[in-house]
């Protein structure tokens, strides 16, 4: 879930005349645009990799390049901008949230492991809130087969309640997922390390968020069971990233609280952080995490995973 400094709607907007714009779209135009994006990130921009190609240009237009005159029309820098795709402020800011009422069975060390945890599924780095190591994760998501890359376009995408693909059932998606968390609460207990606790939340918190899974909306910003796993591959990253913005409301930034599913979410991140300073086995949260946060609407389980919603599909193709 990411922090902005705008509000969503407006990002939306800008997005979808990308969209309108984007058959002006030219070779020449997005060489010049991987050319000065490299100067800005540092390393090569790779116009033939279908997600740097959407990711270029639709951050050069979040990020105000006017793509079709190519110039850089706006204040913002790029590399700035460029670390909002990851939402390593609201998951952290939620996790601790939830863990405060067990402070005092917990280490200060104990604490900031936590807290690395959180943050590790999108930026995997033990100092994930390091500007250099988000930006290292940018560049590293371009590039097939590196770990930032896996998790997000490829088999480790579960790790954020994602289908890598669509030769999966919603079921298989359902049951890899408590599976990994199932092992990095393991882990935690094992090890002794919270790093894997946060790691193990990351993903359920996901499965909140609008455009990682499809949910039975049941009102009033609650959500029901799963209707389906959605495919990042089949996202543009911005729009990836609108559901789970801050909201900015009357001119002041918002509260992850303000986001659809944000309660739920947390009672999760709290109802593990719970489990595990109570000694609970696995077989007790793979019970919870299959019953109530993974739990499939009717039908559900034997349908295929994958696609988007059309709110969240790539620009360019």
């Amino acid at each position: 879930m990411a922090r902005s400094n705008g509000a969503g709607e407006q990002q939306t907007a800008a997005l979808n005349k990308a969209e309108t714009d984007s058959s002006e779209w030219t070779p020449e135009k997005q060489a010049a645009l991987d050319k000065v994006l490299a100067d800005k990130v540092g390393g090569a921009w790779d116009s033939e990799a279908p997600q740097t190609s959407d990711f270029a240009r639709s951050a050069a237009i979040f990020n105000g390049f006017d793509p079709n005159q190519f110039r850089y029309a706006g204040p913002s820098d790029f590399d700035a901008q460029a670390v909002k795709v990851y939402d390593v402020d609201t998951h952290r800011d939620m996790g601790m949230e939830a863990a405060k009422p067990f402070e005092s069975s917990l280490s200060k060390d104990e604490m900031n492991r936590l807290k690395v945890g959180l943050a590790w599924p999108d930026i995997p780095r033990d100092d994930p809130y390091s500007v250099p190591s988000q930006l290292s994760v940018v560049r590293e998501m371009r590039e097939p087969g590196t770990l930032a890359n896996m998790l997000h376009y490829g088999g480790l995408s579960v790790l954020h309640s994602m289908t890598p693909s669509s030769d999966f059932t919603n079921g298989e998606v359902r049951d890899t997922i408590v599976d990994q968390i199932g092992l990095l609460y393991q882990r935690a207990q094992t090890e002794g390390d919270l790093k894997y606790l946060g790691m193990a939340i990351h993903p359920g918190v996901d499965s909140y968020v609008l455009s990682h899974t499809v949910r039975e909306d049941l009102g009033n910003g609650q959500l029901g069971d799963i209707v389906n796993f959605q495919n990042y591959n089949d996202q543009n990253v911005f729009r990836h990233m609108t559901p789970e913005t801050v909201p900015t409301i009357d001119g002041d930034s918002g509260s992850w609280r303000d986001l659809p599913g944000a309660l739920q979410a947390f009672q999760y991140a709290q109802k593990m952080i719970e489990f595990y300073t109570q000694g609970e086995d696995v077989t007790t949260v793979k019970e919870y995490l299959q019953n109530e946060v993974y739990k499939l609407a009717p039908g559900a389980a034997d349908r295929q995973a994958g696609g988007t919603l059309p709110q969240y599909r790539k620009l360019f193709r």
